[in-house]
């Protein structure tokens, strides 16, 4: 075999001439690599030998386009096959950072449903020294009898155990493995067959980077007329209790889903003096009413409910935490509520939301989670996560705190090797809503150049066509096409979008809604591919084409308005105190920091409608208002000036 960096040379040239792979001819989706062991010798059987632990079985068969590798493990735990194949002369890796190859699997035979403790293992040898990476273990992966195309690894991953003392300017042997470890009481025997192709690898380093986002060139009729099959589609997943369905198949509304909708129809709805006028405004306050009434007294929401009663059908994650990617979507649409409606009833929820995620993040940007089963904080490890604060921190006004944050995860997070957004700062994976949510929220906040990078980056290492058509993006694998993923990075502007969208847009379903994924293989290679139609991939559908973000700050000439009159631009619960609440006639009100103008206070209903006013002029620090004539029940309390305004429920009894 000729030494790697020739052939290296060689793709720096091609990828420089703009010859691309992939069926959208652009050069920024997708990579080719250079084939790492040479195809002659790849694809024959006799150039591999195999070795097993005691009990098991392997071998090895090839064809003209695959090297087959037949295992079978004996019952017990920690297991292993391998295949291996020995150079004739020593070959350089050491100007390469990223492997690719392709991978079959086989059907699960009935009684083993998944092979979901098979690790598959690549293993580089440099005489006793080994660098190997495990990957794709616990998603049964190995389950999938399709071809995988340009399963990706690179160097800089944590998981690839490199040691100090390993030399990649002389590989002397390659291994494939498959290697069985504990996982519950699945110790039972287990046999199958995963083929390979296509082992090749590259140097990111060549590869050629976007200097602008892509704006989507399509003709602005059928933007139109697709956005409209959109809203309508999310418009027609409302139930009687308020929530839309993010799957017909469970009846469950998820929460993130939730909020990512409830601001697409806000952008759509029209209200006049509060008051509804259209369909999605309709729609829109439902959402939000129930949301705002079915809040946890902590701050924070239930991840899913039963979309036809309103019961909670998920409160935390597992481990009893709150999942930050998803909280924060309520105060981003909730507050885009409150700035289309000036509906003053949901403000308690988005003050309690606020300081909830408030108090969860340290001054120097550094984000936590709390663990609602003990009541500890827990450090927030995903970048994905960052992104969702970030923004439902931008819509709020939060400026000084989302910069924090901006700032934390960059230095966190950001690979200066690959030039991307690592999933989180304790994982060097490519995910790709990390790198589209934080391209899209940091392109226009002083960092053009690493949003630029990472979109790159997304775009070639998670172009797939999955089961086959259309062509678009994956969140990890690539395994198949994951529409929603796609989307967010259109709606980001990554290179090579309006390519993707063209492919997309014959798959959209007739009502207006667009599938999960292409394929239905359900849970593996940490993905979830159904072709069940999504809520929140048709919320993104719409955000592509009506050619702006769920991430752009809601405003409005009325917005605008509201904000000179009332100074909604804060919710300080911490300048205001009113007591006591339950109130029996007399609530006193203390101010931490009283301003030197008069300030109004409204009482209102549970619909909005104002039952109560007060004038408090004297700068005094407490005062106290009669409420005696109000019926007994809840109402909303607000206390406004110029500089703020601060909201909150208040009991009546």
């Amino acid at each position: 075999m000729k030494n790697f960096c020739v052939h290296l040379a060689v793709l720096v040239f091609l990828f420089d001439s703009n010859i691309a792979f992939n069926q959208t001819k652009n050069s920024f989706l997708g990579w080719t690599g250079q084939e790492v062991i040479p195809a002659a010798d790849f694809y024959n059987a006799s150039r591999w030998t195999t070795n097993a632990e005691a009990g098991n079985e392997c071998s090895v068969t090839a064809g003209d386009t695959s090297l087959n590798i037949h295992w079978k493990m004996a019952p017990g735990t920690n297991r292993w096959v391998q295949c291996y194949y020995v150079f004739d002369e020593p070959v350089s890796l050491m100007n390469v950072d990223i492997f690719g190859y392709d991978m079959h699997g086989s059907t699960c035979p009935a009684e083993y449903p998944c092979h979901s403790n098979q690790l598959i293992e690549i293993k580089f040898e440099n005489g006793p020294r080994q660098a190997s990476i495990t990957r794709w273990g616990e998603d049964a992966i190995l389950c999938v009898d399709r071809w995988i195309n340009k399963l990706f690894l690179h160097k800089y991953d944590n998981d690839f155990y490199i040691p100090d003392e390993f030399n990649w300017d002389s590989v002397t042997v390659i291994s494939f493995g498959i290697k069985s470890y504990p996982w519950g009481d699945n110790i039972e025997a287990d046999s199958g067959v995963v083929s390979f192709r296509n082992f090749v690898a590259d140097s990111v380093g060549s590869w050629t980077r976007a200097v602008e986002i892509d704006t989507l060139a399509i003709h602005p009729d059928t933007l139109d007329k697709i956005k409209r099959g959109a809203i309508d589609y999310i418009l027609n997943r409302q139930t009687e209790t308020g929530l839309l369905t993010t799957w017909i198949e469970d009846g469950l509304s998820w929460l993130y889903g939730q909020g990512l909708a409830l601001k697409a129809l806000c952008m759509e709805g029209e209200w006049m003096n509060g008051d509804p006028v259209n369909a999605y405004a309709e729609a829109a306050t439902n959402l939000a009413h129930f949301l705002a009434s079915n809040q946890e007294p902590e701050g924070y929401w239930p991840r899913a409910w039963n979309s036809y009663t309103g019961n909670i059908a998920v409160l935390h994650e597992n481990d009893g935490t709150i999942w930050m990617g998803d909280f924060p979507w309520m105060l981003t649409g909730l507050y885009s509520y409150f700035k289309k409606s000036e509906d003053c009833t949901v403000m308690p929820a988005v003050q309690s939301g606020t300081d909830f995620i408030k108090s969860l993040i340290d001054p120097n940007g550094k984000l936590y989670t709390l663990n609602v089963l003990n009541g500890q904080r827990m450090e927030v490890t995903s970048s994905e996560a960052y992104a969702a604060v970030i923004g439902a921190l931008l819509e709020l006004d939060e400026t000084d705190m989302a910069e924090a944050l901006i700032s934390y995860i960059h230095n966190a997070a950001w690979n200066e090797q690959l030039k991307y957004w690592q999933e989180g700062n304790y994982s060097d994976r490519v995910v790709l809503f990390t790198n589209t949510w934080l391209g899209d929220i940091l392109y226009n906040r002083g960092y053009e150049t690493e949003a630029l990078n990472a979109l790159s980056l997304a775009g070639r290492l998670m172009y797939t066509g999955g089961p086959g058509e259309p062509y678009g993006l994956d969140g990890i694998g690539p395994v198949a096409v994951w529409y929603e993923g796609t989307l967010s990075y259109i709606v980001a502007g990554g290179p090579g979008s309006t390519g993707l969208f063209t492919s997309i847009r014959h798959y959209i379903n007739s009502d207006g809604s667009i599938p999960h994924y292409n394929d239905d293989i359900g849970g593996v290679a940490g993905i979830w591919a159904e072709k069940w139609s999504s809520l929140d991939g048709t919320s993104w559908l719409y955000f592509t084409t009506a050619k702006t973000s769920p991430f752009k700050v809601l405003e409005t000439a009325y917005l605008a308005e509201c904000v000179n009159d009332l100074g909604i631009n804060r919710f300080r619960s911490d300048r205001i105190q009113f007591y006591p609440n339950p109130c029996p006639g007399v609530l006193n009100i203390e101010f931490n920091e009283y301003p030197q103008e008069p300030i109004r206070v409204v009482i209102l209903d549970l619909n909005g409608k104002v039952v109560s006013k007060h004038l408090l002029s004297k700068p005094i620090e407490k005062q106290s208002i009669n409420i005696s004539e109000l019926s007994e029940g809840l109402y909303i309390i607000q206390c406004s000036c110029r500089d703020y305004v601060v909201t909150d429920k208040l009991f009546k009894r």
